[in-house]
């Protein structure tokens, strides 16, 4: 797939959204970060948009109650976007294991989307690649945004609260998909759908569910399930191996304040089921 390239300059702050107004970001928190990316052809295939033939990507680590740093990415060292997507990553592990807080980042990658088009009496399937990179990091214990060219904004989403930042270095592709972390809030409202997130790795791209299992250590007869379904090709990706992060709701039931424990598992359409992570949250009115 092409990569493209375009130039000019703009300060660009990256901000986040949380899922609701009123909660603070006091744990680390995984975030979504897309590139900017572009349509084209009849099919709406999304490739990566023209990047910058000049000037610098700076990207600031404000610290609390300690000095803040700078790293920069000069655009005209970038020869694609997966390039830059890689260099953000390693720039912000870098600076973890250097400087500290304990922070993590990687390149999503694979199979983004699959799209049925027609042209004429003729239909066809269009597949769509990620673009996106994960980061992870404690928002009490530093802010990281972004300094780029105009009309290349990275704008990153909130997925949701970790327990503890994962390593997302070295990660190995396996046939067996493996659960790379779980973003979920530590409260859950009852009959409330709450959002939660999985990131997770795959040698083949073939990974077609995520499944949650919880049950309340208080009452062992509350219990129930959830999760997300995905489309995945009868073939090969053509983008080789996955990694990528979902999000989707879970709705839990609790007639009075209780403690829940969930599975979370990533399935292939070969029947290979990834070890179990589990997380612990509560549930309350």
């Amino acid at each position: 797939m092409k990569r493209f390239a375009l130039s000019a300059l703009l300060v660009l702050s990256v901000y986040f959204s949380w899922f609701s107004a009123s909660t603070a970001l006091a744990a680390p928190t995984a975030f979504q970060c897309p590139i900017p990316t572009q349509t084209v052809g009849t099919a709406g295939l999304r490739i990566p948009a023209p990047l910058p033939k000049s000037g610098d990507l700076v990207i600031n680590f404000q610290r609390s109650g300690a000095d803040s740093t700078q790293a920069t990415i000069n655009f005209s060292e970038i020869k694609d976007a997966t390039l830059l997507m890689d260099r953000i990553a390693k720039t912000i592990n870098d600076e973890s294991s250097q400087r500290g807080p304990k922070m993590a980042s990687v390149r999503e990658r694979g199979l983004d989307e699959i799209k049925t088009f027609s042209t004429g009496a003729v239909i066809g399937l269009a597949v769509i690649e990620v673009f996106r990179f994960l980061m992870v990091y404690d928002p009490d214990q530093v802010q990281v945004n972004f300094q780029t060219p105009s009309n290349y904004s990275i704008n990153c989403d909130t997925l949701g609260p970790l327990r503890e930042v994962p390593d997302l270095t070295n990660i190995a592709f396996t046939s067996k998909p493996k659960v790379l972390f779980v973003a979920a809030p530590e409260k859950f409202t009852s009959d409330q759908p709450t959002q939660i997130a999985v990131a997770f790795s795959d040698r083949e791209d073939d990974v077609g569910s995520i499944d949650v299992a919880f049950r309340s250590k208080d009452n062992p007869r509350n219990r129930g399930s959830g999760g997300l379904g995905f489309q995945t090709l009868p073939i090969p990706s053509p983008f080789g191996a996955g990694l990528k992060a979902v999000k989707f709701k879970l709705t839990v039931q609790c007639e009075s304040p209780e403690t829940f424990e969930a599975t979370v598992t990533a399935n292939d359409i070969k029947s290979n089921i990834s070890e179990p992570v589990t997380v612990t949250f509560a549930c309350g009115n």
